[in-house]
């Protein structure tokens, strides 16, 4: 049989309800006076760079990371200003970062295909092309993502090739060494047969004299 619910236990589930509804409207709010903390660092960093001044950039870039990690700009525009300065490691794992925690299509679109500039740049064109198609993914319509696809492919395959060709130009030369090698022992096989019968004329030739 159902057991009936007192009055006492009612008022404390009606408590727990509207303070975790409470909690929920501060954690909000608190998150969002962080978003704006971090995104006013972003333009501060915009600033600074625009300004030629990459170090104050930096330093507020990472700021900005640091106050929420919903702010998917900070660590893109950091990546930009890596990649520019041609600090590639560091620029992609900014690139990364944004790609994961962005919520937009667009700005997961613009991180991917930067990571996809990033691997060409390393000359890493297998990367290079899943990262272009994570991009397309996201944004099918962009001609820049698809035309840097088409060229990282291109590249993968002249790359392919010219490592299959080097492994047969070693293949052959191992096997061209292994035949030498087999030459050189029949060779050596054939001078000391002609050598034991040379021994055994002089002998014969000494046994006439005598």
């Amino acid at each position: 049989m159902r057991k009936e619910m007192n009055n006492t236990s009612t008022i404390l589930v009606l408590l727990l309800v509207c303070f975790s509804s409470f909690a929920q409207e501060v954690d909000e709010k608190e998150k969002e006076k962080a978003l704006r903390l971090s995104t006013n660092l972003t333009w501060d960093g915009n600033k600074a760079l625009s300004e030629d001044n990459f170090i104050a950039a930096e330093v507020d870039y990472r700021k900005a990371i640091s106050k929420s990690p919903d702010n998917s700009a900070a660590p893109y525009n950091l990546g930009n200003a890596y990649y520019n300065n041609e600090t590639y490691n560091e620029a992609f794992s900014r690139f990364k970062e944004a790609g994961e925690t962005s919520t937009s299509k667009d700005d997961k679109h613009k991180a991917y295909h930067n990571m996809g500039n990033v691997f060409m740049k390393r000359k890493d064109y297998a990367k290079a092309v899943e990262a272009y198609k994570e991009a397309l993914r996201n944004d099918p319509t962009d001609e820049e993502t698809r035309y840097n696809l088409a060229l990282a492919k291109e590249l993968l395959k002249k790359d392919q090739d010219e490592n299959k060709q080097n492994q047969d130009d070693k293949d052959k030369d191992k096997e061209d060494q292994d035949e030498n090698k087999d030459q050189d022992k029949k060779d050596e096989g054939e001078n000391e047969d002609k050598k034991d019968q040379g021994e055994d004329g002089d002998k014969g030739d000494e046994g006439d004299q005598d």
